[in-house]
C-alpha cells in the first residue's frame, strides 16, 4: 500500500493561497464533508388537493341545483309535448246564497249571474295528470274545489284549472286560492278573498270586503263597500272608491298603498304611515270622526287622497 503522499518532499498544502492553516472549502452538502452530491431539483406541490368540507357542501348544492334545473327543463318540454285542454260546465238549481271555492292551481273569477242562477264553468290545462273539479250543492250553499293534488300545479303548463262562477248578485262568497289570481265583478254580498300566490282584484262591488294576498297585489276599482280590509305581504294595495266608505284598512309589508276616496262631506280619522317611504294625506280629517282610514306600509309609499 502506497503512503498517502507519493512525494514526501512535496508540501500537500502547496498551491493553496492561504497556506496550511486555512480550512478546507465547505462541502456542498451538510454532514458529508468533501462529498459532492448533485442537488435534487425543487419539487412542486401536488396539483390536486382534496376539497375541504365547505367546498364539498358547495359542490353538492351546485349538483342538486343543476339536477333540479335539468328536471324542470325536462318537465317543461314534456308539458309542451303532452299538453291537453278540457272544459266543463255545471248549472245549479235553486237559490244559493253562500259559496265556498277552494283552488290549489289556477285563477278564480266571480261574476254576476245574468239569470240570477248559479253557474260554474271551467277550463283545465294539463300534461301528466288531469286536475279534479268538484261542484256540489248543500242546500243554499255551493262548495266548489279544484286542483291537481300534487306539486305539478306549481309547474307552468303541467296542471291548472281556471274557474268562472256566475252568482246571484248578493251571494256570500269565500275563496281560498293557493296558486292563482282571484277576481270579483258586480257583486253586492260579502266577499272574503285570499290567495297565497296571486293577485286579488275587485270591480264594482259593494258588500263587506276582506282581501288577503301573500304574494301579489290587491286592487279595487269602483268600490262601494262600507267596510274594506285589504292586505298584501308582498305587493301593492290600491283601492279606488265610488262611494264614501265607513272603515278602510289597507296594509302592505312590501309595496305601495294608495287609497282614493270620492270627494264628499265626511271627515275621516286617518292613520297613515310607512317604515321606508313617503306618506301623503290630503283628506279632510278629524280625530273624533267615526269614519276611519288606516293605511300602512313596511316598505313603500303611502298615499291617501281624494279622486281628482
Amino acid at each position: 500500500m502506497e503512503p498517502p503522499f507519493t512525494n514526501p518532499g512535496r508540501d500537500p498544502f502547496a498551491g493553496r493561497p492561504d497556506g496550511p492553516s486555512a480550512p478546507f472549502p465547505p462541502p456542498n452538502l451538510p454532514g458529508a464533508p468533501g462529498l459532492l452530491v448533485a442537488e435534487r431539483p425543487p419539487t412542486s406541490p401536488p396539483t390536486g388537493t382534496r376539497p375541504s368540507g365547505g367546498r364539498k357542501v358547495f359542490l353538492a348544492i351546485g349538483g342538486i341545483v343543476a339536477g333540479l334545473a335539468v328536471v324542470e327543463g325536462a318537465l317543461a318540454l314534456l308539458g309542451l309535448m303532452l299538453h291537453t285542454t278540457t272544459t266543463g260546465a255545471q248549472a245549479l238549481t235553486g237559490l244559493a246564497h253562500t259559496v265556498a271555492v277552494t283552488s290549489d292551481s289556477g285563477d278564480v273569477h266571480l261574476v254576476n249571474s245574468a239569470d240570477g242562477q248559479p253557474h260554474v264553468t271551467w277550463k283545465s290545462h294539463y300534461s301528466i295528470r288531469k286536475p279534479h273539479v268538484s261542484v256540489r250543492q248543500e242546500g243554499n250553499r255551493i262548495v266548489l274545489s279544484s286542483g291537481c293534488g300534487t306539486w305539478l300545479g306549481v309547474m307552468p303548463g303541467l296542471c291548472s284549472t281556471e274557474i268562472e262562477v256566475a252568482l246571484p248578485t248578493d251571494s256570500d262568497v269565500t275563496v281560498d286560492s293557493s296558486a292563482g289570481d282571484v277576481s270579483a265583478v258586480g257583486l253586492t254580498g260579502p266577499l272574503r278573498l285570499s290567495s297565497s300566490a296571486g293577485d286579488i282584484s275587485v270591480d264594482d262591488v259593494s258588500g263587506t270586503l276582506t282581501a288577503r294576498s301573500s304574494a301579489g297585489d290587491v286592487t279595487g276599482h269602483r268600490v262601494r263597500s262600507a267596510r274594506v280590509d285589504a292586505r298584501s305581504d308582498a305587493g301593492d294595495v290600491q283601492l279606488t272608491f265610488a262611494a264614501e266608505p265607513d272603515v278602510v284598512r289597507a296594509e302592505s309589508s312590501a309595496g305601495d298603498v294608495v287609497v282614493t276616496l270620492p270627494s264628499g262631506e265626511r271627515l275621516y280619522a286617518v292613520d297613515a304611515g310607512t317604515s321606508a317611504g313617503d306618506t301623503h294625506n290630503s283628506l279632510r280629517t278629524s280625530s273624533e270622526s267615526p269614519y276611519t282610514v288606516t293605511a300602512h306600509s313596511s316598505a313603500g309609499d303611502v298615499t291617501v287622497r281624494y279622486a281628482s
